[in-house]
This record gives C-alpha cells, structure tokens and sequence, in this order.
C-alpha cells in the first residue's frame, strides 16, 4: 500500500524526535526555493550527514549534484575533499585563490606526495602562456632544474645584481657552461 499526501497549501510534520522515512527510492521535488537544514543547539558537535553507498560487491553508490546555475559551498572552518582522485574541471576562466585575513603569514599550498613505491609529481600543461608573478621572492628548488625552450630563446632579466653559481662536490670536473 501506499500513503498519497496532497494539499493546496503546507504540509507540516513536527516531531520531538526522530522522523524516520525508509523507502526502496525516495524523491523530494519543489518547484520552488527549497533547503535541507540542520539547526542544531546543542553542546556537542552534530554532524549532517548525506551519504550514498551500495552492498552489491560489483556496484558503487554515487553522489551527483547538478545545477544550471552556480554551486555555492561556502564553510566557515576546514573544507575537506578526499577522494581516490579528484577531478575539478571548467570550460571558462577559473582560479584556485587564498584570500587571508589573518595577522601571520599564510600559505596556499599545492603538494603531490606518494607513499608508496614510487613519487607524487605535479604536472602543469598550457596552450598558451604559464605566468608565475610573486610580489616577493620566486623560489625553484629541485633535486635538478630543468628548463627547455622547443620553438625560441630563454630570457632571463633582472633589475639588479645577479648571478649563476655553480657550488660542485664532487671529485669528478664539473661545468657550468
């Protein structure tokens, strides 16, 4: 059997405590602004949970949230996005941007690491132009730098002294050419 629920005006359901809707699908549809809201008050954390998974060993439960319009999240501590990889894709311009307010030094950091048998890497691609500007000072360390011009030249300018050193340690003849 079923339970057929309509009204020209608001259905209400209040409970003190749990409401528990179990159902084989459920389907919530508005054609209107809608929300799904925790308001807790409480001394304890409380936690909104919206989970899918599914038991079949062969088959995974997902999660998909679409809009023809923007998708807002905004948190007010840690946002926190793990996955087995992570895609963010855009078909416009887009940025990746730390806006700090905070009287100490902050640091957006980008970081690949592997703990397993081999290492984590970052891979920037581009059609056109990379362009990296720091207000302060440009750092590249590596274990080796390398840098390759396939269709001109290399320009490196400065506005003061500058130099190129080499500092070898080993007993073999080292070149800087």
């Amino acid at each position: 059997g079923f339970i057929d629920m309509d009204a020209d005006g608001d259905i209400d359901i209040t409970a003190v405590g749990t409401v528990d809707v179990d159902g084989a699908a459920l389907q919530l549809n508005s054609t209107g602004d809608s929300n799904l809201t925790m308001a807790a008050n409480t001394g304890s954390t409380q936690t909104l949970t919206i989970a899918a998974s599914n038991a079949d060993g062969s088959n995974v439960g997902k999660i998909d949230v679409d809009s023809d319009g923007d998708i807002d999240i905004t948190a007010v501590a840690a946002l926190d996005l793990d996955g087995a990889s992570v895609e963010i894709n855009s078909t416009s311009s887009s940025n990746l941007t730390m806006v700090a307010n905070s009287g100490s030094e902050q640091t957006l950091t980008i970081s690949a690491t592997n703990s397993g048998g081999s290492t984590g890497k970052i891979d920037m691609d581009a059609d056109g132009k990379i362009q990296c500007t720091a207000g302060g000072t440009l750092d590249l360390d590596g274990g080796a730098v390398e840098i390759d011009a396939t269709t001109a030249g290399i320009s490196i300018d400065a506005v003061d002294s500058s130099n190129i050193t080499m500092t070898a340690n080993a007993a073999s003849v080292k070149k800087l050419q």
